[in-house]
């Protein structure tokens, strides 16, 4: 992994309801993003579905990080005893959702690409 330059894409895992608080173009986040914005890799984020959301339903974000603002680190996390990308002072606004799956139960409910928030009800 070359550490200077971030992936394309990366992945958010939200609970369903931080996104069904999801009113406006950016998403609600979880009481541990207030420091940064954690993004998993394509390898790493069925780590955080096991260690946070065992038999729990939850929202899947691949996200465009070329389509954030914010400073992008690649850190050292003790307890998962790897690296992950965190994004400080920044957002994720809808023009960055790239795809959404819902799971529910370990079973994709709803899977959605180049996904418009504003037009979900």
């Amino acid at each position: 992994m070359n550490e200077g330059k971030v992936p394309t894409f990366l992945y958010k895992i939200v609970s369903i309801d931080n996104w069904d608080a999801t009113k406006h173009t950016i998403i609600e986040l979880e009481s541990n993003d207030t420091e940064f914005i954690h993004f998993s890799m394509d390898d790493q984020w069925r780590k955080i579905v096991t260690k946070r959301y065992a038999n729990k339903s939850y929202v899947l974000l691949t996200i465009d990080t070329t389509k954030l603002d914010g400073i992008w680190k690649y850190e050292f996390d003790a307890s998962m005893r790897e690296k992950w990308w965190h994004l400080y002072n920044g957002t994720i606004s809808d023009r960055s959702i790239v795809s959404m799956k819902i799971v529910d139960n370990y079973k994709i409910r709803y899977h959605v690409h180049k996904l418009d928030i504003r037009s979900r009800t």
